[in-house]
């Protein structure tokens, strides 16, 4: 009896982890902006204040954002 209960369980689970990975990858094909693009505003930095690393992690987090708001669009 618990070998089954432990059974439906992993099965319960694994139908659930399923689900949710769906439903987080579908994004619209509508050609829509996504709600995360509306509000995932670019980061601005200080050329003057700023370090050189922290500079290029700004400008690397940029292109992340642009790059999936430019294929959500699609």
């Amino acid at each position: 009896m618990q070998r089954r209960t432990v059974r439906t369980l992993i099965a319960s689970s694994g139908l659930l982890m399923l689900a949710l990975l769906v439903a987080c990858k579908t994004i619209p094909t509508t050609g829509t902006t996504p709600d995360v693009c509306l509000i995932w505003k670019p980061v601005t930095y200080s050329a003057g204040q700023d370090s050189g690393e922290t500079i290029t992690e700004v400008r690397e987090q940029n292109a992340k954002r642009n790059a999936y708001c430019q294929e959500s669009r699609r």
